[in-house]
């Protein structure tokens, strides 16, 4: 039996030996190994196993040949040497690596999607930016307690905007909006932007003045333009930093009003309208111009006595 086992042995590797020499080729589980390989492996249920070692192991190979493939069970990758050095870009050379790529062409080289299908990034598994198919771009994810979007000055040396947003217009064109905000809940504030006295208040989300816009309960002015200074609103509702309203439904400013108050309030409905203290004109010779039913204009002023004088002016 062993002869046997021992004849069988021999011949098959004389086999194998024969095959090498008359065809160039070594065939694994077939007999017909591809004209295109040297060596044809053929399995349904096993995979081939390249050579595993450590990042030194693999360091410290003499002279490696160009092509020379390991896998390094340190690092869980395929590396393969290029002729010059060890590289993870083994079965692909445009891989973006993840500590800067070199010889990229804009026109061709991007990380994108070729089909009809949005992009997503993700930072500790959650989703932070989402750009749509169509070019939409979204800055999403969970509940953070810091500013979604950070733009530093461009140059603290000049005048240069952080932020340009370019409108091209034509006659018939649309109305151009550059930038708008908008509350999906039903609160009061419909939309703020605010100024902050530091970065560091800034990141917090405390304000020390600001423009929103109010959907006021007031039915004289309705969803109202609000500019507050002084600090931050305490919430909400708050109306203690307001300093100037233009009314949303008649256009009137208010002076020393409230945005918000109860519908059975009555606002004053002149144009400008202020509440809280006086108007001062400090220029000598100024005063208030009005128009007369005929069309003529007079500008009504003060004398040297504070006695009132109405002087005739061309209307401005």
């Amino acid at each position: 039996m062993k002869k046997r086992y021992f004849t069988g042995k021999v011949q098959f590797l004389m086999y194998i030996f024969c095959f090498i020499i008359t065809k160039g080729q070594v065939g694994i589980n077939t007999t017909t190994p591809d004209p295109s390989s040297i060596l044809d492996i053929n399995s349904t249920s096993k995979g081939v196993l390249i050579p595993r070692m450590t990042t030194s192991e693999r360091n410290s190979i003499l002279n490696p040949a160009t092509g020379l493939l390991v896998y390094d069970n340190q690092l869980n990758k395929f590396l393969g040497y290029d002729g010059t050095q060890w590289t993870l870009d083994v079965f692909s050379g445009s891989k973006w690596g993840i500590t800067g790529n070199a010889g990229t062409n804009p026109t061709t080289d991007f990380i994108g999607t070729t089909d009809n299908v949005g992009l997503s990034f993700r930072a500790n598994n959650v989703e932070a930016m989402t750009i749509s198919s169509d070019g939409r771009a979204s800055l999403a994810g969970g509940n953070i307690n810091n500013p979604r979007l950070l733009v530093g000055r461009s140059n603290p040396a000049t005048s240069v905007p952080s932020i340009m947003s370019v409108v091209e217009n034509d006659t018939g064109d649309s109305y151009p909006v550059n930038m708008i905000t908008a509350n999906v809940a039903g609160g009061r504030v419909r939309g703020n932007y605010a100024f902050a006295s530091s970065t560091t208040t800034a990141a917090s989300g405390t304000s020390s003045a600001g423009i929103i816009l109010s959907n006021s309960n007031s039915p004289i002015i309705g969803p109202s333009l609000v500019f507050y200074t002084g600090g931050h609103p305490t919430n909400m509702n708050s109306t203690a930093q307001e300093a100037m309203i233009i009314g949303g439904t008649n256009r009137n400013v208010y002076i020393g009003y409230s945005s918000f108050n109860t519908a059975t309030l009555t606002l004053p409905n002149a144009k400008l309208n202020v509440t809280g203290g006086d108007i001062y004109l400090n220029s000598i010779g100024s005063g208030v111009i009005m128009t007369s039913p005929n069309g003529s204009c007079f500008k009504v002023g003060i004398d040297n006595t504070g006695v009132l004088q109405t002087t005739s002016i061309t209307c401005p």
